[in-house]
């Protein structure tokens, strides 16, 4: 049965090798020390996540970005935390699936995920109604706004 080289794979990887197996891919473990064992790997291996958790860990990651943020935007911070901030606020947000807003997301470079300061890390330059953001560690080029009609357009 299919059910039973699941069980048995599983079993073996975690050492337990003292079982007998019944129907319905049910195990029977002959000690109490396995059996916990077997639940907890069991448990972690195959159980969703329940809502509540993920809920908890999404909540904590928007507390925890809206912090970076604050501190990536902040003036009176040295850059090399502002730098810090956008590098780590950029890998909360792409963990836990959290889409950054605009004016943030902006302020970050593609390339090299450093803050994105005007005159300080940055030169922003506007030509023909297109805004280009260069970044001054790695030189990245980012285009934002709306080319002609024809050609396409530059967004995020």
């Amino acid at each position: 049965d299919y059910r039973h080289i699941i069980h048995k794979h599983l079993l073996s990887q975690i050492g337990i090798v003292n079982v007998e197996f019944c129907v319905k891919s049910t195990v029977i473990v002959k000690s109490t020390k396995s059996l916990m064992i077997f639940c907890k790997h069991w448990k972690s291996e195959f159980m969703p996540r329940s809502r509540s958790k993920k809920n908890r860990r999404k909540q904590r990651a928007h507390a925890h970005s809206a912090h970076l943020s604050s501190l990536m935007l902040d003036s009176s911070m040295p850059m090399a935390v502002r730098h810090n901030a956008a590098r780590h606020l950029r890998k909360v947000s792409m963990r836990h699936r959290i889409s950054l807003i605009s004016s943030i997301n902006h302020a970050i470079c593609r390339n090299c995920q450093s803050a994105l300061i005007p005159g300080k890390s940055s030169r922003v330059r506007i030509r023909s109604g297109i805004r280009c953001t260069t970044c001054l560690n790695c030189g990245h080029v980012r285009r934002f706004g709306s080319q002609s009609k024809s050609g396409g357009g530059y967004d995020v």
